[in-house]
């Protein structure tokens, strides 16, 4: 008897988020859409101990869970580009198991997002791991190429999930491929800061109009660092709530108050000159021929 109460309130429960959800994402349409949301998504472990969960490393499903939701309502109103912070290059300072227990969920994860033709696909959402991919293992690493590999070819909206990434190794890895097309006669005649910006992993992104951050941390953790000071409109929102609590409630919010900000529509997506696209298109072949992908199945 109690399993069904208690089936019944969950049931419930989610006819109501549903039609909440569904009345909300009508509703923000309605105004100015942003077209680049950063994420940083925090409090997973803490979200864990919360719970009271023996194995804090349970928290990093339940924050897979609402990526995936989140990233849904992101696409159905219409956000052009997502960025998420998946994986701190710090992050490998960790215990061995809790590093061995993402590494596995990415894997895991990367894989059914990729095939997920309810949302890559009928979207047509082209996904890119971005980060020091030579620090991963060999497995995970070749799973992230063959997500990106196998979306490769949409172009209606970006997903950047920064696995791993710090700044501070972008803008190195930026400034030595900046150095090396100055040296291009036709790439020097292209405006310096338009010239790094295409060698920035975010190259072909819009700027940052929405920057969000969970469980109530005030800092930036090396996060898109030259992106954030050079996207001029970003609005940041530090919001106290764990990354898998996070509800349309507080999106909501968010969307509503940066909508009574803006007074027009966000900037458009950035047109960099054809030598630089063809540069990077050529970076990407480059790099999907040295993955191993039967090595995935293994």
């Amino acid at each position: 008897m109690w399993v069904f109460i208690f089936r019944l309130i969950d049931w419930i429960a989610k006819k109501v988020e549903r039609v909440l959800v569904n009345w909300l994402i009508r509703t923000l349409s309605c105004g100015p859409i942003p077209k680049h949301i950063a994420i940083i998504m925090d409090g997973n472990r803490r979200y864990a101990s919360k719970l009271g969960l023996a194995d804090r490393r349970l928290g990093h499903y339940h924050g897979y869970d609402r990526f995936e939701t989140v990233l849904n309502w992101c696409l159905r109103l219409g956000v052009k580009c997502v960025t998420v912070y998946a994986f701190s290059v710090e992050n490998f300072k960790r215990s061995p198991e809790e590093v061995e227990t993402l590494m596995t969920l990415a894997a895991e994860k990367l894989e059914k997002l990729a095939s997920r033709r309810d949302i890559i696909d009928r979207h047509g959402v082209s996904i890119r791991i971005i980060g020091e991919l030579g620090m991963l293992p060999e497995k995970v690493r070749n799973v992230a190429i063959k997500a990106m590999y196998a979306t490769s070819h949409h172009s209606n909206y970006i997903l950047n999930i920064c696995f791993p990434f710090v700044s501070r190794l972008e803008m190195e890895r930026a400034t030595k491929m900046f150095n090396e097309w100055k040296q291009d006669p036709e790439m020097s005649m292209i405006e310096d800061q338009v010239l790094f910006r295409g060698c920035l992993d975010t190259f072909d992104s819009p700027d940052i109009d929405i920057l969000i951050r969970t469980s109530g941390e005030w800092r930036l953790s090396e996060f898109l660092l030259y992106q954030l000071c050079t996207s001029p409109n970003c609005h940041s929102f530090f919001i106290d709530k764990m990354w898998p609590e996070f509800s349309i409630i507080e999106f909501g919010k968010i969307l509503l108050r940066y909508q009574s900000r803006v007074t027009e529509r966000s900037s458009l997506s950035v047109n960099l000159p054809a030598k630089i696209m063809q540069a990077r298109k050529k970076q990407y072949a480059d790099l999907f021929a040295t993955a191993d992908f039967e090595l995935i199945g293994r």
